[in-house]
């Protein structure tokens, strides 16, 4: 999914495995905006993961870095991140799922999908109509496991 400006704001993968490189200097993050979705989980979820939310995940380096998209992780808040993952564990019958901007916010910011000179201006960004449009069809996401 891309917005007016051709950026692209969403997209689908399955994620069957997505390795993140070796860190050496992580950043704190902070959870802007998290949303519990009504999305089931399977049985044995992994340690660290909670339940799928809709959450708008800051990294703070150089610049501020975003990420909008559907999660289960749940790493220690007042900690600092290698890399935010995104994505859930589905039900039953359905492979790990990455709907969102990025399937991982990397702390260095190469590869964000919003950039923010501050955090103030990513506080911003959650009243935009972008950010509101974004949220509606994130939250209203929907699995279903293949018959």
């Amino acid at each position: 999914m891309r917005n007016a400006n051709n950026h692209t704001i969403a997209g689908l993968v399955f994620v069957h495995d997505s390795p993140v490189g070796p860190c050496e200097a992580p950043k704190p993050f902070s959870v802007l905006e998290s949303v519990v979705l009504d999305i089931p989980q399977k049985a044995a979820n992994l340690p660290g993961a909670g339940p799928s939310r809709f959450s708008f995940v800051i990294i703070e380096g150089e610049q501020v870095y975003g990420t909008v998209a559907p999660s289960e992780a749940r790493p220690d808040i007042g900690t600092s991140t290698c890399a935010f993952p995104n994505g859930i564990i589905a039900p039953e019958g359905v492979p790990p799922v990455f709907f969102g901007d990025v399937a991982y916010l990397q702390a260095d910011g190469q590869n964000a999908p919003l950039i923010f000179e501050s955090v103030a201006q990513a506080k911003a960004y959650t009243h935009s109509q972008e950010y509101q449009d974004l949220k509606r069809m994130l939250v209203s996401l929907e699995l279903r496991p293949v018959k």
